[in-house]
């Protein structure tokens, strides 16, 4: 049996990545909070914190995906076992 075929692996799996999604998100609230508080700095300071907080939109949209992924791998062996 596949790890993508027993329910067990399939949902820890699952709950692993909505773990690391729940953190990217919480990661990605204290970089906006920093862009705003930084926001009388110079423009090189401004450039630097907003290529950051698109890279963490681009990390957190990525995650959100991988995170439904895994859920419906985690349904679809849950639905094979019955």
């Amino acid at each position: 049996m596949t790890p993508l075929d027993d329910p067990l692996e399939a949902s820890a799996a699952a709950k692993q990545m909505s773990a690391l999604l729940r953190e990217a998100r919480s990661l990605q609230r204290c970089a906006s909070k920093l862009v705003g508080a930084a926001s009388h700095a110079d423009l090189s300071t401004n450039a630097v914190f907003a290529d950051m907080e698109t890279a963490i939109q681009r990390a957190v949209a990525h995650l959100a995906r991988l995170e439904r992924t895994q859920q419906r791998r985690a349904h679809d062996a849950l639905r094979r076992r019955r």
